[in-house]
């Protein structure tokens, strides 16, 4: 007997839609089963709330959690809080860890940023509120290629009609403005994506915008002088489109084809759907690889605005594989976007084949990371922070 919230892979399969005639079809089969099992996901091994995973490679685990930052020393099995400075909403502070020292921390606060360089035993302004009165920090990016460059995001508190980018070369001790629009009128401004190119310390990627209800997409930018310049480098599509949406999740630029990038971009809600975009060329053409449409009222010809909404909420990408891809998303009921169900999907091929990976209840999904060590898959919800072993995974089902 099937209880509610429970569904097999084969009515999942019913349900996912497909991409239209310009793309490959995307439809789920096989006779997978959400029981659990040895090899299913192991967790909550962070309870609650957890919203965002780090994995620097000097080997720690930090997750971003409703009520703070936890840091693991041995790969998930215990966690220990770290102390935060001071902020007048703690749930909605910006935080983000050095790719390459675990120890050296950046948060949101009383103050626009601050940063730890001994994993948060103390706390020192680099951003002073002072500085920009009345903005607040909504996104950071630290270069793994060179850390002593980071990119602040800003925006008025208040009204959100005047974004700030900042940059900095010296870790945060002193700071240009790359980039100010607005004050803007009847839109608020936000951001995306910002995200440092994993090698190129030269290169930055940017996905904001001044939004309102008029808005289905936005563009990817990047640039190529550490935010002096941008230029679209992925471009959302007119509204009703399938390749209409708003950049979530970038993975690639590195490893046995450094050439080789995913996209994950989510529609808006009135379209429904989400798609992953692959391109071999370093950003110069995309393709489509993955796609769940359907959902919203205003889709494409043919979608079915009653179908899920299914929303991608991270990527994972291997880099000695480049074939290899995971994907973690969540459906959503059209009528009150409650969850449906959520999970991870990956491929081995590129995208022309995809399967499933364990259990496919795992609540509402927030991010997705590859442990440093590549043995596992780290999984961030509303349930908590879960691990999957990549050696014991099971792979229910395969759609092509």
């Amino acid at each position: 007997m099937i209880r509610r919230g429970q569904l097999t892979s084969a009515l999942f399969a019913l349900l996912l839609a497909v991409w239209p005639a310009s793309g490959p079809t995307y439809a789920q089969s096989g006779s997978g089963s959400d029981s659990a099992s040895a090899s299913d996901w192991t967790g909550p091994l962070l309870p609650g709330p957890a919203m965002a995973i780090f994995t620097p490679s000097s080997g720690a685990l930090l997750v971003r959690a409703s009520d703070g930052l936890y840091r693991s020393d041995d790969a998930g099995q215990t966690f220990r809080p770290i102390a935060l400075p001071p902020a007048p909403r703690p749930v909605d502070r910006v935080i983000s860890v050095d790719p390459t020292n675990q120890d050296v921390l950046y948060a949101g606060g009383n103050e626009l940023l601050y940063q730890s360089t001994n994993g948060g035993s103390t706390w020192q302004p680099i951003l002073p509120m002072a500085s920009h009165p009345g903005f607040e920090a909504v996104a950071l990016a630290i270069s793994p290629a060179n850390p002593s460059i980071v990119y602040a995001a800003l925006v008025d508190a208040a009204s959100r009609d005047t974004f700030l980018l900042l940059g900095s070369h010296d870790r945060g001790a002193s700071w240009t403005t790359l980039e100010m629009s607005g004050p803007a009128s009847l839109c608020g401004w936000g951001v995306r994506l910002l995200q440092a190119h994993p090698t190129d310390p030269m290169r930055v990627f940017l996905s904001s915008g001044c939004f309102a209800g008029r808005n289905f997409g936005a563009s990817l930018q990047q640039s190529t002088d550490q935010g002096k310049t941008f230029n679209d480098w992925w471009t959302s599509a007119a509204v009703g489109s399938p390749l209409s949406g708003y950049p979530h999740s970038l993975v690639g630029g590195l490893g046995a084809v450094p050439t080789r990038w995913y996209l994950a971009f989510n529609r808006d809600p009135r379209i429904g759907g989400s798609a992953v975009m692959r391109s071999d060329d370093d950003g110069s053409t995309w393709t489509p690889v993955l796609s769940y449409d359907g959902g919203g009222g205003f889709g494409s010809p043919g979608s079915d605005p009653n179908a899920w909404n299914i929303q991608i909420a991270g990527l994972a990408d291997v880099s000695s594989a480049p074939d290899t891809l995971y994907v973690a998303r969540t459906a959503l009921s059209p009528a009150d976007q409650s969850v449906q169900t959520s999970g991870v999907a990956t491929s081995t091929d590129g995208g022309a084949t995809w399967s499933d990976l364990d259990s496919q209840q795992l609540g509402h999904l927030a991010d997705l990371a590859l442990g440093i060590d590549g043995q596992n898959l780290y999984l961030a919800s509303d349930q908590g922070l879960f691990q999957l072993s990549l050696a014991a995974a099971r792979r229910p089902g395969t759609r092509s």
